[in-house]
């Protein structure tokens, strides 16, 4: 389970696209319905992109129907990635951790085949200079987060032809679901206990993930 932290859109494609280079097997990574818009949605989809809800609160399908399919991921032993902090950071420090699917990616992990170990590897990316960096000044001096549509792609068609410096992709240790706790204990476990438990998790791996921090200009 790839977990980075988020900086930018640009993340997700360039953690795929150094992996692909490097001949490892390209996630399936879980993303906000906000990106699933045409022409976007079809092409991140055949990316290994897969859309959810910003909030689950009175769906009683689509969890249950999510929680299946990241389950059948792990069982067949597919990367799955993630984005820790739920959006991407405005100013560059690392977010809280969001518990939703890192809960769910635990349940996953209790089902994977026995003799197999499934890890949480803390990822940080780095940029010298942010591509989305003037809509962030503009949101942090208060104006609304506009959402994403085919007229901002355009827009962002421009960055193309910039430079923005180096950006640094560094992996911390991975953090092992096993060693949280064994598989077989998670599910009989209470759900105040669980809670507790994957907020240590979820803040280990913030912490692991600030371990590979660079100090940027």
């Amino acid at each position: 389970i790839l977990v980075p932290c988020h900086r930018s859109h640009l993340d997700y494609l360039l953690i795929s696209s150094v992996l692909f280079d490097h001949n490892i097997i390209v996630p399936h990574i879980v993303a906000g319905e906000n990106l699933s818009f045409w022409p976007l949605g079809a092409i991140f989809r055949r990316c290994g992109a897969f859309f959810i809800k910003r909030s689950f609160a009175g769906d009683r399908i689509f969890p249950v129907v999510f929680a299946r399919y990241l389950e059948e991921l792990v069982r067949m032993e597919v990367p799955v990635e993630f984005f820790i902090e739920g959006g991407r950071s405005r100013t560059g420090k690392l977010l809280p951790p969001k518990l939703g699917v890192l809960a769910m990616t635990m349940d996953a992990a209790a089902g994977a085949r026995e003799g197999r170990k499934v890890s949480f590897l803390p990822i940080y990316v780095g940029y010298e200079q942010i591509a989305e960096g003037d809509v962030y000044a503009r949101e942090l001096g208060g104006a609304k987060k506009e959402k994403e549509n085919v007229g901002q792609v355009v827009k962002a068609t421009r960055v193309l032809a910039e430079r923005y410096g180096k950006v640094y992709l560094r992996v911390g240790e991975p953090i092992y679901a096993e060693d949280v706790i064994p598989r077989r204990q998670w599910a009989a476990t209470p759900k105040d206990r669980r809670e507790e438990i994957l907020m240590g998790l979820g803040e280990r791996l913030m912490h692991r993930i600030n371990q590979q921090a660079v100090a940027l200009p």
